[in-house]
């Protein structure tokens, strides 16, 4: 169970295990598959090519003998051919169709010889190459060579090297899948121990923390981490003080109200003996009932100020929360300085465009916390590919283009108040179905991440890279104009651009500080 435990689907190991092994084991189908068949279509045509050779040398030859009548040159050349060759057998035929000479005749009858092959035949055990050549000498013909070669010697060889190749091919893929399961559990070790803590910290317990002794953006995560439960636990601490206290008053209310019913039922008592010692009682109680009324009052602002309270820390934790994502975002922009501040200028700008769309508050506020981190996936990229001064290979660029899926795994199991995940996960997709990762097209593209797609991409025409200087903000907004309606989303392209150009919205550029 412990083995089984670590192949669940929803695991990032498992989807890599599984990822890289089906990669293996397609190479090895092919490898399999395909090379045998190709290597014995190439040893057919070698054999074809090899035994056509023969045949013309045979009947060069032959040609020479029966022009001269010598009949030992005649027998010679059919040994010689017998000795070097897996002959089955050789029929000379004269222009009448009587057979002039013949090696292994039965065999070449039972074989039908004057049934020539244009090609080699395909490889089963007892099949013969059969071929056939005219004999001359000068321009007169002396008749036609029939030839059988054998080919169960290099068929037996062809299935020995096959058999190899597969032990091989299938030891190789043994060898691969093991070492991929060894890499992918050492390389989402770190990431697994924080989400272990994250669970136990879901299920109460508050003591345990997130154990990542790496100096990466990891090992900061894990501490940020740890910080932000520091701070739950106090505040859970001070909450379950407050209930212990609020539950002891409670208690010695309860009391307190016992002890007047019983009093009062003694007054009832009375009033049956003395009527006018039941008034002067009845007057008493009210009073005490009065004062009884203001102390229940008195609690009830208690009860009210505790809420307020309990509404003060909930609201400590959610900047907690800000605070950790804007930590993150933080982590990324430190590994590249030449986008400092990027995430934080498209932030403002997606802002900006979902309230002139007049998009729900709401919204608005998952715009902004996807936009802070949209390029969280950033993390899983090498620090020297971020700040290359030259353009990017093509698999450089593939694995930039795999940020927003990194940047999805990592958020998805965090429970936002809004599709944050998915926001980062999609904004780089095109209403046409030309972006990435998925390829997705029109209204299955989230409304958010259609904004967040066109402020990116304004502000990052508009701000220096290692690879390029900015193209300015003009080029920016013509680059949008020409994709709206086919790349990007009209209504988006219309209120950014109104944005610059009616209400002159500016990009900020100081690369520090938090709006």
């Amino acid at each position: 169970m412990g083995l089984l435990s670590k192949f669940r689907i929803h695991r990032i190991r498992t989807r890599i295990f599984l990822l890289v092994t089906t990669l293996v084991a397609l190479i090895f189908t092919i490898f399999v598959f395909y090379f045998p068949k190709r290597l014995e279509s190439q040893v057919l045509k070698a054999l074809s090519a090899r035994y056509m050779s023969l045949l013309d040398m045979t009947a060069y030859s032959l040609d020479r003998a029966l022009a001269s009548g010598d009949r030992k040159d005649l027998e010679d050349t059919i040994r010689r051919l017998r000795e070097k060759n897996a002959l089955a057998y050789l029929v000379v035929l004269d222009d009448s169709g009587k057979v002039v000479t013949a090696y292994n005749r039965a065999e070449a009858e039972a074989r039908d010889f004057q049934r020539v092959d244009g090609d080699a035949p395909a490889f089963r055990p007892g099949m013969l190459f059969r071929m056939a050549s005219p004999l001359l000498s000068g321009d007169r013909s002396l008749g036609r060579l029939f030839l059988g070669f054998s080919l169960d010697e290099p068929f037996r060889d062809l299935r020995s090297h096959q058999k190899t190749v597969a032990l091989v091919s299938l030891a190789i893929l043994a060898g691969g899948i093991l070492l991929v399961f060894v890499l992918s559990g050492f390389i989402t070790h770190p990431l697994t121990a924080v989400t272990r803590t994250a669970e136990r910290i879901a299920r109460g317990d508050f003591k345990v923390r997130a154990k990542v002794g790496s100096a990466d953006e990891v090992g900061k995560l894990a501490r940020s981490f740890n910080t932000m439960v520091d701070s739950l636990q106090v505040a859970n601490r001070q909450l379950e003080d407050f209930n212990k206290e609020l539950e002891r008053k409670v208690e010695a209310r309860a009391k307190d109200l016992e002890k007047e019913v019983g009093e009062r039922r003694r007054a009832e008592r009375e009033l049956r003996v003395v009527k006018e010692e039941l008034e002067n009682q009845v007057s008493q109680r009210t009073d005490q009932l009065a004062r009884a009324n203001e102390d229940l009052k008195s609690k009830v602002l208690d009860t009210r100020r505790a809420e307020d309270q309990l509404q003060n820390t909930f609201d400590k934790l959610q900047k907690a929360l800000e605070g950790t994502v804007k930590a993150m975002s933080l982590t990324i922009e430190m590994r590249d300085l030449y986008t400092a501040g990027h995430q934080r200028r498209v932030m403002n700008l997606a802002v900006a465009i979902a309230k002139e769309m007049n998009i729900p508050q709401d919204k608005i506020e998952g715009i902004r916390m996807a936009g802070v981190i949209h390029d969280i996936g950033k993390i899983a990229m090498p620090a020297e590919i971020l700040s290359k001064p030259t353009r990017l290979s093509r698999n450089e660029f593939q694995l930039v283009k795999d940020h927003p899926r990194v940047g999805y795994d990592i958020l998805k199991s965090i429970e936002f108040p809004w599709p944050v995940a998915h926001i980062v996960l999609q904004h780089h997709e095109r209403i046409d179905g030309s972006g990435y990762p998925d390829g997705l097209v029109g209204d299955a593209i989230l409304i958010e991440a259609r904004i967040l797609a066109v402020a990116d991409l304004v502000e990052a025409m508009s701000s220096h890279r290692p690879y390029r200087p900015s193209v300015g903000l003009e080029k920016a907004l013509e680059e949008i104009r020409r994709g709206r309606g086919i790349q990007f989303d009209a209504r988006v392209v219309d209120a950014c651009i109104k944005l610059f150009r009616e209400k002159r919205y500016q990009l900020e550029t100081e690369v520090n500080g938090w709006s």
